[in-house]
């Protein structure tokens, strides 16, 4: 019998905004949040809006704790949108180091993104200063090579913070596409102490590949996506005999045309998820259900 952790969060109101904020299990005034049913088939998705990201080949997008988003074009790199709706790119000087950008987060206190290129296997750190600028990518390791055939290898990322995850300890979550398809946690420092754990066997036809993952704030459960299905899976982690593993929750196709290809993916401060489109270029919110 798998056993699943309860996880905690404690939320804020602060200028009509809603953060999560580090709460650790077991602190005064520390709720327990809730745990989804595990049916499968049971997540809903309604699609809010959608608008122009300026990326001709949007392949990841992260929300800063300011409300802006950062879509990564994997020709072009990384670009910033206000709420307002205008954009500019990241004028990175040292922009080169990252070859072949793919995924992109930002970690739990908001002041560093984490991009993974899938060219070369690393991930780099991009701090976020004070007045809202960028500093220089910065590598902080390279991904383990799973013999991977070409254009299929580590994808996406997500922040998984401690006080979410059964290791209690914060976590980025990559995911490998393809060749084979594996989600992997690493330490943010130096992408040390790696666990790589396979897809359930349910999700095994449901999902033909990895391109993205991101982190339900208020659960601590994956929400994988797969562009080649268009699709979304919802997992949780669970510990089997003292071994972490993946269980599925739901999973549900995406309400996209066909042609369009989901990218990646990340959830913003009201808990809808963000979803960037090859094929027309769009960010998309989805309202999860």
């Amino acid at each position: 019998m798998a056993r699943i952790f309860p996880v905690a969060v404690v939320f804020v109101l602060a200028a009509g905004a809603v953060s999560a904020q580090p709460c650790s299990p077991g602190d005064s005034g520390c709720p327990l949040a809730p745990v989804r049913d595990a049916v499968a088939g049971a997540l809903d998705l309604d699609e809010l809006d959608d608008r122009k990201s300026g990326a001709d080949e949007p392949s990841g997008v992260a929300v800063l704790p300011d409300g802006r988003i950062v879509v990564v074009d994997d020709e072009r790199g990384l670009r910033v949108l206000d709420p307002s709706g205008g954009g500019d790119w990241i004028d990175l000087e040292n922009g080169s180091r990252l070859d072949g950008p793919e995924g992109i987060t930002v970690s739990g206190d908001g002041r560093t993104l984490y991009v993974v290129s899938e060219d070369d296997g690393k991930v780099h750190a991009i701090s976020i200063e004070r007045d809202g600028s960028f500093g220089e990518p910065e590598s902080i390791g390279k991904l383990p090579d799973l013999d991977s055939s070409k254009n299929k290898g580590w994808e996406g990322i997500a922040w998984l913070p401690g006080r979410l995850n059964p290791e209690r300890r914060n976590r980025l979550v990559l995911v490998h596409e393809g060749s084979p398809r594996r989600v992997g946690l690493f330490d943010p420092d130096d992408l040390g102490n790696e666990e790589l754990l396979k897809l359930p066997d349910d999700l095994k036809d449901a999902l033909d590949d990895l391109s993205d993952v991101a982190v339900e704030p208020s659960t601590g459960h994956l929400f994988l996506l797969s562009d080649e299905s268009s699709a979304i899976a919802e997992v949780t982690l669970v510990t089997r005999d003292g071994e972490l593993a993946l269980e599925t929750v739901a999973v549900r196709k995406l309400p996209f045309r066909k042609g369009l290809r989901p990218e990646g993916l990340a959830f913003d401060g009201d808990g809808n998820l963000l979803v960037v489109t090859e094929g027309d270029g769009k960010l998309r919110t989805l309202r999860v259900r």
